[in-house]
């Protein structure tokens, strides 16, 4: 009898605590924080997020959205520190105070929404403020530094000045000096108040980007040359595994998949294994991509389609594969360079396209750990 089970992230918990250790050494004094935003980056953040809180030791969390800051706020309960990298906005000004979460300020009109409602509340409320040093994304403008460094902060509990790296992953690129010059200049305008600039691949680039508060987030997960996290120590903390469904023989000239994009060159053993797009498996791994399977790496053929692709599995020996057996998709042998290389797809826009579909696997001290998702708390204030 043949039994399938459904394509699986697993997630090793010792792992990712091990890499949060990592950064906390390198970086030190220089304190450390977790960035879970995106479900921490489609890996879950329910497990990680409480692993990191419980295990690590870790007091600091970046989200992106006020929902998500809401949901970890659930997770962890009063005591964690939760900043929202989007800001507040005026309809959001209560639940920010109701979950004892913190505002990343990007702009006059967030700072005044915000001194305004804690004026209101006659109380200080916590903020960070975010100057945009090159990345042209969200922040205060460079020259918004001499008047907000002037500005009257008593309503507010003003916790960070950051920035954010737009090139840390390449050490050369002359817009890390850039945006170091930048934030350098904020630094002297606020030289009472804490900062935060360092991310995972900027732990690479030197102490003076260091500060007072780096934040971690795809450093958690393991290494990666072109994204440059490549610590020597840390260990690759999730992988992602499918099933075969299928083996068939193929004779020469066969073709593979929508549009016969592949024509079999000789005769062929192929096997169809239970991921597609719809999982999250891109359509640019379509005849580029690899598997693993014990020690083999087997080439994709065809077109990935929403609920399937194709391998070659000519070279594995015929009594070492059957239905059912779960291939490497990503992991210790497809790595994150090679995902890269593949497809220009970064792996963590693979994992947050992850459907739910992919079941969730965690183990901590090498047992599974039941996926509960339940919340701690549910008001404040």
């Amino acid at each position: 009898m043949t039994f399938i089970s459904p394509p699986e992230l697993v997630v090793n918990l010792n792992n990712i605590i091990t890499n949060y250790k990592i950064y906390e050494r390198i970086l030190s004094p220089t304190a450390s924080s977790a960035v879970v935003k995106a479900n921490a980056y489609g890996v879950g953040v329910s497990q990680v997020a409480r692993t990191l809180y419980t295990q690590a030791n870790c007091k600091q969390f970046f989200v992106a959205t006020l929902s998500e800051g809401i949901e970890l706020r659930n997770y962890l309960g009063n005591n964690a520190a939760i900043y929202v990298f989007s800001g507040v906005f005026q309809n959001e000004v209560k639940e920010f105070d109701n979950f004892n979460l913190i505002p990343v300020l990007n702009d006059w009109y967030q700072l005044e929404i915000w001194m305004s409602y804690a004026k209101q509340l006659s109380k200080k409320l916590p903020a960070v403020i975010h100057f945009d040093t090159g990345m042209n994304r969200l922040g205060f403008n460079m020259n918004d530094a001499t008047k907000l460094s002037e500005n009257d902060f008593s309503s507010i509990d003003l916790r960070y000045v950051m920035s954010h790296l737009a090139s840390a992953d390449e050490r050369e690129s002359a817009q890390n000096r850039f945006q170091l010059r930048q934030f350098q200049q904020i630094a002297n305008k606020f030289p009472s108040t804490l900062k935060s600039f360092v991310n995972s691949a900027g732990s690479t680039l030197g102490k003076e980007y260091y500060y007072d508060l780096a934040r971690i987030g795809k450093g958690l997960y393991g290494p990666s040359k072109v994204l440059g996290l490549d610590h020597p120590d840390l260990q690759i903390a999730v992988s992602l595994n499918a099933p075969i469904l299928q083996i068939r023989n193929v004779d020469e000239f066969g073709q593979v998949g929508y549009n016969a994009t592949y024509k079999v060159k000789k005769d062929s053993t192929l096997a169809t294994i239970g991921i597609g797009y719809a999982d999250g498996y891109l359509r640019s791994f379509s005849n580029r991509g690899r598997v693993y399977y014990k020690g083999y790496f087997l080439p994709v053929v065809g077109r990935v389609s929403m609920d399937y692709m194709v391998v070659d599995i000519s070279q594995v020996p015929e009594n070492l594969i059957h239905i059912g057996d779960m291939v490497e998709i990503l992991g210790k042998n497809i790595t994150y360079e090679m995902i890269f290389y593949t497809s220009s797809t970064s792996t963590y826009e693979l994992f947050t396209r992850l459907s739910g579909r992919i079941e969730k696997k965690y183990f901590l001290n090498n047992q599974e750990v039941i996926n509960n998702n339940a919340k701690l708390v549910t008001k404040f204030g």
